[in-house]
């Protein structure tokens, strides 16, 4: 049977707890409420430049107040951030929380949603959470601030955002934003890397010819769009699908684009101090990935879990895509490494190369 088709884009996710960052208590079922504790957000960018130091550091102090500033004990729980709540690109933890693999192993957990890449790594650099489910190019800039950060398990390899403009644009490609407004989900995040890349490559100067506004995710972007406060927004995974199907023109895609995206992000402090809670987490979350790439009849069950006002359209291209970027290595691969870390070299030179064992190893033995 087709399922309802979206009122609009912003209402295809399962349910949110709350607006804004939020925490699960542990063991609970996906989807339940939950009491709300407030994380603290600070915009910031990761340029070298002094203000930015300024901002990374205070966002980590404050963080670290919220914790102590040291790792989770290991009989306490795991405490989990995600930008904007999990999704298909997150899909192997998604199933080890839906069907209680985690609790079976005895890895309690917290799930706290975070509106920006930018926010979750500062709490993750800062200690308020333990791992971070985020873009991997995050382990490149921690590491060349001292921070020992790393994958502990991959989750995705292609990217999945595109740029969208307003319904009847008719002009599109990079050129078409210049003197304009974009949507990034914030300062420092993936979608403020991709778009400065791309601007620069294209010969465009990023905060000169080409504004970028942090508006969180798709309902923001859908916000602005609709009002004319921006010219294009970011928009990622079933929500840009949905984004498709519902007339809105792609103004620049990268989701074609075979690069590291998505992972499991901790520091090695707390792979330490947590050794067989950190092998349990890597485990399960890689079983639930193959589990997911290998059964299109439980992608489908799932992604219908995780978006259940979603079009059974946008569902089944979005089952059939992920078969593509789901991760089934402990590691990412030296190839696709490699191209991330050329891209973040290109859009801040003063980032240091770091090697694939830093980046990414295999935590599942």
């Amino acid at each position: 049977m087709r399922a309802a088709p979206c009122a609009t884009i912003s209402v295809c996710r399962a349910p949110r707890i709350g607006s804004g960052p939020s925490v699960r208590l542990p063991n609970k079922a996906v989807g339940q409420s939950f009491p709300r504790i407030p994380i603290p957000e600070i915009s910031m960018s990761f340029l070298p430049d002094a203000k930015t130091a300024f901002a990374f550091a205070r966002a980590t102090l404050v963080a670290a107040a919220l914790t102590g500033g040291t790792a989770a004990l290991a009989d306490g729980p795991v405490r989990i951030g995600a930008v904007g709540g999990l999704s298909h690109s997150s899909i192997g933890l998604f199933g080890a929380l839906a069907d209680g693999s985690l609790d079976k192993a005895g890895v309690a957990h917290e799930l706290t949603e975070f509106k920006g890449g930018g926010p979750a790594v500062q709490a993750l650099a800062g200690g308020a959470i333990d791992v971070c489910v985020c873009a991997p190019e995050h382990v490149v800039r921690l590491r060349n601030r001292g921070i020992d950060a790393i994958v502990l398990t991959p989750l995705s390899d292609h990217y999945t955002y595109a740029i969208f403009g307003p319904k009847g644009t008719i002009e599109t490609g990079l050129d078409s934003l210049k003197g304009k407004k974009v949507g990034i989900t914030s300062p420092g995040s993936k979608t403020d890397t991709l778009i400065r890349l791309d601007l620069k490559r294209a010969g465009i100067e990023p905060d000169v010819e080409v504004e970028l506004v942090g508006l969180g995710g798709t309902a923001g972007q859908l916000t602005a769009l609709q009002t004319g406060n921006i010219a294009a927004g970011f928009i990622n995974g079933i929500d840009a699908l949905t984004a498709e199907e519902e007339g809105y023109p792609v103004v620049h895609d990268w989701r074609d684009i075979k690069v590291p995206d998505l992972a499991l992000i901790v520091t090695e402090d707390w792979i330490k101090a947590n050794p067989d809670t950190a092998r349990k987490l890597a485990t399960i979350t890689l079983e639930g990935s193959r589990k997911a790439a290998g059964d299109r009849d439980h992608r489908l069950a799932t992604l219908k879990q995780i978006y259940p006002h979603a079009s059974e359209t946008v569902i089944v291209a979005a089952t059939d895509r992920l078969n593509r970027d789901t991760v089934t290595t402990p590691t990412f691969d030296e190839a696709t490494f490699q191209t991330l870390l050329t891209d973040l070299i290109d859009v801040d030179p003063a980032l240091k190369p770091i090697t694939l064992d830093q980046f990414s190893r295999d935590f599942t033995q």
